[in-house]
């Protein structure tokens, strides 16, 4: 079977040097997944910083390393293009792909932080030869999917609302926030009900350091609530799913269910009970996407659509951009 060669713009942390975080499963980055993949090669990289650059070629023995992007289609296009440069930087670089007719590109989110520029993103890839896969990695993690088949089962009844925590830290703002880790909480949540948003409000301040806003939203009849804060010193991304049997509890190392029972603390009524052994101590989230776009390259027509897709990533864009809108027009 082919080797599949990959290359990389972008040699920052999600490019490479999360893999060298002790504590992160792995593979954690572009460069880790193509290594582990046993179909692939990491053919080039590529960084306009040349301490990066140097820092790559030495981590991951990749001697075709370029500080610009020219110079390293010149030396051989890739199967695959991974895009992991700053979001301001993901439109020229997808259209560039396209222009090189490279087959695949896997684009870290959010896709970019312009609707209008998002937009034109989805229009050409859909007039071009090439895949785009956006890099919502939770799609991919076993957990995930896990709790997803149980919603589509019906295992607890029905899925009745989401409520949303999402902490990173202090001295950012939740504008800041929401396209980091706020894209992940979007897509995941569109994901699992296989809905799409309708915004409802925006209270509290998206623009101040340390600030902290609710966002309430809709997904069909399903209302979604997102407590959104810079103003804590510690993260957390969690997701508590309610349905009418049950509760899930599941983000950044948490999985929980809860079943109802009878309750053991009031007469005629019932509560919710913690199931117990439910642990993933390996999701897989980072190689479930790089499977996810090996998979999709080596499709027929029929079968190549990837599990994370453009317009997936455009339609975080847009959610993202009407919650900014409506905080600005208040």
């Amino acid at each position: 079977m082919k080797i599949i060669n990959c290359s990389i713009v972008g040699l920052g942390r999600i490019g490479s040097t999360l893999e060298d975080d002790s504590l992160r499963e792995k593979p954690a980055s572009h460069a880790g997944a193509i290594s582990a993949h046993p179909d692939c090669r990491l053919l080039s990289g590529c960084d306009r910083d040349k301490e990066k650059c140097e820092l790559f070629e030495k981590r991951w023995k990749c001697h075709h390393v370029f500080q610009d992007f020219e110079s390293m289609m010149s030396y051989e296009v890739p199967d695959i293009l991974c895009i992991a440069t700053p979001p301001d930087s993901h439109r020229d670089y997808v259209l560039k792909a396209i222009d090189k007719n490279i087959p695949m590109v896997i684009c870290e989110k959010p896709l970019t932080e312009d609707l209008s520029q998002a937009r034109e993103i989805i229009d050409t890839i859909a007039q071009s030869r090439t895949t785009l896969i956006v890099n919502h990695e939770r799609r991919y993690s076993l957990d995930y999917l896990h709790c997803k088949e149980i919603i589509e089962k019906g295992l607890y009844g029905d899925l009745l609302s989401l409520n949303c925590k999402l902490f990173i830290g202090q001295n950012h703002t939740v504008e800041e926030m929401l396209w980091e880790d706020g894209t992940h909480m979007i897509d995941i949540m569109r994901f699992l009900t296989n809905e799409e948003i309708t915004l409802v409000s925006v209270t509290g301040d998206l623009f101040k350091k340390a600030g902290e806003s609710i966002i309430v939203m809709k997904l069909g009849s399903i209302y979604a609530v997102i407590d959104a804060a810079c103003n804590r010193d510690h993260l957390v991304f969690e997701l508590d799913l309610s349905f009418s049997r049950g509760m899930i509890k599941i983000g950044n190392g948490v999985y929980e269910e809860y079943k109802s029972k009878t309750s053991p603390f009031y007469e005629n009524f019932k509560s919710l009970d913690k199931k117990q052994n439910q642990f993933f101590p390996k999701t897989n989230y980072f190689g479930g996407m790089f499977e996810d776009a090996v998979r999709s390259l080596r499709s027929d027509k029929i079968n190549k659509e990837p599990v994370s897709t453009g317009v997936d990533g455009y339609c975080v864009v847009k959610v993202i951009s009407d919650i900014i809108s409506n905080s600005k027009n208040q």
